[in-house]
């Protein structure tokens, strides 16, 4: 905002607007459900920022004074100060609070919150309304990494566009459209992608620019423009709040965004701009002292306060009391004052030193690589953070895995589509594992517990082009399931080695339930004829190859197994403050599990019977459950069952093999 000082006259209500935008992002995340749609105000921001930051490039061109070197030194010490304090924050706060796998993801998340890279990390492991979203404390570093990346090539754009002499609106316009509808078209065909790669957003930020451009190119008085009537700009205002307050209580996570929906906000955010800083809203609302006040601070809090709240979703399981977390977000906003106040302006506007930049961009770079190595070596799990959480550890086995090899039979340009494919090496392998994450999970008890003379080999799990889901089908439904199923399939097929194939199938994904977390909507999901038919088309081209299948019965849907164990931190203090005492919660009845599942046992039931000589049933349950409790739970005579989500663990992937492998043994015979 201060640099705007220098080149244009300063619009107070763009503070202003910025604190609705912070808001609405903060309140979303601390309170969702006062806010479902607070998320907007990311987009609110991408408009803002590319309104600013072309005011200043344009205002340079325009005056003949633009540099790269000064831009880049600006934009270095706008951005770096306060993200290199949240990154040594959250470091220093994982460090003695993790786990393993967690301060690994998180020395990830940090370089790549460093390098301006996080929006592609995140759209990689998932998205940004998963569950796991919840634990990942710098998940909100996305959008940084979007305006940075856009920041990087689009003043080298308009350079060569203002020295080619070429249409610059034109050129914006065309961009804007383009990104617009790749926007539209990847959010109904791959969500996460559309949220977060670049070339579906800039469009937002190219909208401020364009706002920018007609500001200083197209008025005879830029700081004022447009020259319009009262009636006008207030009109102008008060729609630009409506479509920002619209978006932001009826959008919801459950709709598909950013697409169409992401107009709204986009829309409401470029009126208000338009609108000048005396239109109605701009003035009476945006122009308030105490939203100026927030605006200043916006992006230091906008750093601030995902951390804080992250940090105690994990450290509570997710079942912080409200007041905790409005104890997080006051003390977020007192964090953004401080840095805002006592490290963020002092460095941008009293250190003139030439170095500044350079020390910084060190700075990042130290910070990256130490994130880097903590992800290299494996969390760091010597530390006091681990020891006083040993429960978690209870789920690990040991064992010697180097026999197995890559390769599963499967071409070798098609390898590199699943997640794993795998065989031992010790022999000729008469028994294949095949399916999703559900068999990923498996599969280390399996080739621990088999024998030489009697291997396997294993293609499945969550790969780059999701998993074998071994449901063939025209229907739209497993449209995304196919390649990899009939590659898998042309495997098992063609293999006259492979005796017994154990198939396991998570029930999400066979039925197509609503989440990948829970199977609480399978009674009146009404996807169990097509569900039948494409697995009974799969296994029955299975059997007309010789081959016996076993179908492993999916385990209980619980919470991730971190969320129903009470953490402990390294230090006692905190630990009596926020009543960490390592407590287990989570449980579901064993009859309820049944009950709930029934379809899913019926399906698989009707499968068997089509050739009960050929197709088995095995069903782990009684190993997953205390029957005689009637309780199912993540830990069971004090081993962790679960090892993430609602994968079992390897300890308990070792339990189903003693049983499983000499069952598949038997029936090979």
């Amino acid at each position: 905002m201060n640099d705007i000082r220098s080149h244009l006259k300063y619009r107070p209500d763009i503070d202003g607007l910025r604190a609705i935008a912070i808001l609405a992002v903060v309140i979303f995340h601390a309170f969702p459900s006062l806010i479902p749609g607070g998320f907007i105000g990311v987009d609110v921001f991408f408009v803002i920022s590319g309104f600013l930051i072309s005011s200043i490039i344009f205002s340079n061109f325009k005056n003949d004074k633009f540099s790269f070197l000064d831009f880049y030194k600006k934009r270095i010490k706008r951005i770096f100060p306060a993200l290199l304090l949240v990154l040594l924050t959250s470091f220093t706060i994982g460090y003695f609070v993790l786990l393993p796998d967690e301060f690994k993801q998180l020395g990830k998340h940090i370089a790549a919150g460093a390098f301006f890279s996080q929006n592609f990390i995140l759209w990689q492991e998932a998205g940004y309304f998963d569950t796991a979203s919840e634990t990942k404390p710098l998940m909100h570093l996305w959008s940084l990494a979007i305006e940075e990346q856009y920041y990087l090539l689009y003043p080298v754009l308009i350079a060569f566009l203002w020295k080619a002499k070429k249409n610059i609106p034109l050129t914006l316009v065309v961009l804007s459209i383009a990104s617009f509808i790749s926007c539209v078209f990847f959010t109904y065909k791959n969500s996460s992608m559309a949220f977060f790669i670049p070339i579906t957003r800039i469009w937002e930020l190219l909208a401020g620019s364009l706002l920018a451009y007609g500001n200083i190119f197209y008025s005879n008085k830029a700081n004022d423009w447009p020259y319009k009537n009262t009636y006008y700009k207030n009109a102008v205002s008060i729609a630009g709040l409506v479509l920002i307050i619209i978006a932001a209580f009826t959008i919801d996570k459950s709709l598909p965004f950013p697409g169409w929906l992401s107009l709204l906000p986009v829309l409401g955010a470029v009126l208000l701009i338009h609108a000048g800083n005396d239109a109605v809203i701009n003035r009476a609302v945006l122009s308030n002292r105490l939203m100026i006040f927030i605006g200043l601070i916006s992006y230091p809090l906008y750093l601030w306060h995902w951390p804080l709240l992250s940090f105690l979703q994990i450290v509570k399981s997710g079942n912080e009391p409200v007041s905790y977390r409005v104890i997080a977000v006051l003390v977020s906003v007192f964090l953004a004052w401080g840095t805002y106040r006592i490290f963020e302006n002092p460095i941008r506007f009293r250190f003139k030193s030439k170095l500044v930049a350079p020390y910084l961009a060190i700075s990042l770079t130290a910070i990256a690589g130490a994130g880097l190595y903590i992800f290299m070596q494996n969390g760091l799990q010597s530390r006091e953070a681990v020891k006083a959480n040993t429960i978690i550890t209870t789920g690990q086995i040991s064992g010697d895995l180097g026999f197995l090899t890559k390769g599963c039979g499967v071409a070798p340009e098609d390898e590199g589509k699943f997640g794993d494919c795998m065989r031992d090496s010790r022999s000729t392998p008469s028994f294949l594992l095949l399916g999703d994450s559900k068999a990923s999970a498996l599969s280390a008890g399996i080739f621990l517990k088999s024998s030489k003379e009697k291997s396997w080999k294993f293609i499945g799990g969550n790969g780059p082009n999701g998993a074998p889901i071994m449901v063939l089908s025209n229907n739209q439904l497993y449209e995304q399931y196919q390649t990899l199923s009939k590659i898998a399939l042309e495997v098992v097929t063609n293999d006259n080695d492979i005796k017994v194939v154990v198939l396991t199938v998570a029930t999400r994904a066979l039925f197509q339930l609503k989440t990948d977390y829970t199977i609480e909507d399978l009674p009146e999901n009404p996807n169990f004829d097509v569900a039948y038919a494409g697995l009974k088309n799969a296994i029955s081209k299975m059997i007309d190859a010789g081959k016996k299948v076993v179908l492993v019965v999916d385990n209980p849907s619980l919470k991730d197994p971190k969320q129903c164990i009470t953490r402990k931190t390294a230090f006692i203090l905190l630990d009596n403050f926020l009543s960490l005492d390592n407590t287990y919660q989570c449980h579901i009845s064993y009859e309820s599990h049944l009950k709930t599942s029934e379809k899913y046992r019926k399906l698989l039931e009707s499968i068997r019977e089509l050739n009960p000589e050929m197709i088995y049933i095995y069903d782990p349950l009684h190993l997953l459950c205390d029957i005689q409790q009637n309780k199912c739970t993540t830990v069971l005579n004090g081993k962790l069952l679960y090892g993430y989500s609602d994968h079992i663990s390897p300890y308990t992937s070792m339990l189903i093999a003693e049983e499983l492998v000499p069952f598949v043994e038997k029936i090979a015979k």
